[in-house]
């Protein structure tokens, strides 16, 4: 198992798209972080110096999640797209062993990019606190919420295998991921947030400790479970199904 994970960190290293994601990713956390401070208290939103606009500004260090997702589904994906499942199948026959392998490997390189989303929101946030003239809230609990978001950055890149293994095309993988997470979800999130709330997305906003319209999500703790749950049932229903079919 180990070699078949070292293996797949090879196959992510030797590609480029994993440090354009990452590019992607530092910037959209600064562009979330330096929005976030500095525009704190205008337009009705809430003052720096509470704890809800705090809590999002620390939760700036989830931002990178989206691009895990993206990087899940393209590692598992494009096996398929480039035709090389078929020799990887033939090294490691034990289908379940490799996407597991790719599981554990995606990851630790989704742990990697949410130490760097840590890094720079860290080194954000509190010389925005400094420049308004504040502090931390002492309701915000800064370790806890930087852990929420590595721990959910993780898991969604391990969302995105398993959803690369369910969907194989990868065009349709990605936009339909996209497309229920940045569009669906937060319709639902913000509509209906009773049901939101239950939901991947919903789970992973109170496992950041984001604000949301109606602010009606689940406690920090409930969240994580709940969305390792749904990461958990989604990786077991990619694996079986890769076990079952057939890879052309």
């Amino acid at each position: 198992m180990k070699r078949q994970v070292a293996a797949e960190l090879l196959k992510i290293r030797t590609a480029r798209m994993w440090l354009w994601l990452l590019i992607g990713a530092a910037a959209f956390t600064v562009l979330t972080a330096l929005l976030s401070g500095l525009l704190a208290g205008q337009q009705d939103t809430p003052a720096i110096d509470t704890a809800e606009a705090q809590r999002n500004l620390f939760g700036s260090a989830s931002a990178g999640y989206i691009f895990t997702l993206v990087l899940g589904i393209l590692g598992m994906t494009g096996e398929y797209r480039h035709m090389t499942v078929s020799s990887t199948f033939l090294v490691q026959p034990r289908r379940g062993v490799v996407v597991a392998a790719k599981l554990a490997a995606y990851a630790l390189v989704g742990l990697g990019y949410a130490a760097v989303c840590a890094v720079l929101t860290l080194a954000l946030a509190y010389p925005i606190l400094a420049l308004r003239d504040t502090s931390v809230h002492p309701t915000v609990d800064v370790p806890l919420i930087i852990l929420g978001a590595a721990a959910g950055t993780a898991l969604y890149a391990v969302l995105g295998v398993a959803v690369g293994a369910l969907i194989r095309n990868q065009i349709a993988a990605v936009v339909g991921a996209l497309g229920w997470v940045l569009i669906v979800e937060q319709l639902v999130v913000a509509f209906l947030p009773e049901v939101g709330k239950w939901l991947p997305g919903g789970a992973a906003s109170a496992m950041f400790q984001a604000s949301v319209p109606g602010g009606d999500l689940l406690e920090a703790w409930a969240g994580g479970l709940v969305f390792v749950a749904y990461a958990i049932v989604f990786a077991v229903l990619g694996t079986r199904l890769t076990v079952r079919r057939d890879v052309t």
